[in-house]
């Protein structure tokens, strides 16, 4: 029988850790996801502009944006208002096809396009663009095949989050005014405010002030957005 003390294998273990010396890989080794910049933009103030090179891709992390596409004659195109979370700047080519302007105080991440999909882990970036890719369905569904009032209360609906299912009042700020609201819309602003005030008379919106706005009856909007009549309301 051999004499001593044994060692058992778990401290015979430890004893190998406490002696081994362990080093970090080189920092260049190590696989590195860019930090975003963080922008602020004043109301009114352009954050990209229609043909300027596309670097960056950008993520709002406050306020709020218009995204519009420049036409001939001075005349445009809304094709987006952007909330906090939303990604802007997403497109195919090497420089920007529309531009981007905060409506009101914004900050914004700006990540290098070029490392983007690897900043995003290829997935938040993916749902963003087939987000867009809704909206804009959305969009042309909208301005080709939908009434003027159809379009008007999709709107509000859309700025309090298109996907809520709200049966109580819901009061908010509108982020532009009417007339940028007629040229998201593609119409004139006369219309814009003839719905208003039709809205207003049935009792289904209360305007307060430019921007304030209380939508009283969100489930009747969002039957109006469906295509569904509501004569007994809407009639005249």
């Amino acid at each position: 029988m051999k004499s001593g003390l044994s060692i058992s294998p778990l401290l015979a273990v430890e004893a190998a850790l406490a002696k081994a010396s362990f080093e970090l890989p080189p920092t260049s080794k190590l696989i590195k996801f860019p930090v975003p910049e963080l922008r602020r933009f004043a109301a009114r103030e352009a954050i990209f502009s229609q043909g300027e090179p596309a670097g960056e891709v950008f993520q709002i992390a406050q306020g709020a944006v218009m995204v519009l596409r420049e036409l001939s004659g001075g005349r445009r195109q809304i094709l987006d208002i952007a909330g906090p979370g939303r990604f802007i700047g997403l497109t195919r080519g090497a420089a920007h096809d529309c531009s981007a302007v905060a409506l009101r105080d914004a900050a914004v991440d700006c990540h290098d396009r070029r490392r983007a999909h690897d900043a995003f882990h290829g997935v938040d970036f993916t749902a963003a663009m087939f987000d867009e890719i809704h909206r804009l369905r959305d969009l042309a569904t909208s301005l080709g095949r939908k009434t003027a009032i159809e379009r008007l209360a999709g709107f509000f609906l859309a700025t309090i989050g298109g996907e809520t299912e709200a049966e109580e009042p819901v009061e908010l700020m509108l982020p532009v005014s009417r007339q940028e609201i007629a040229d998201h819309l593609g119409m004139v602003i006369e219309t814009v405010c003839r719905n208003f005030s039709l809205l207003k008379r049935q009792g289904l919106i209360r305007v307060e002030g430019k921007y304030g706005l209380t939508l009283l009856d969100p489930a009747a909007l969002r039957q109006i957005v469906r295509g569904v009549a509501l004569p007994d309301r809407l009639a005249g």
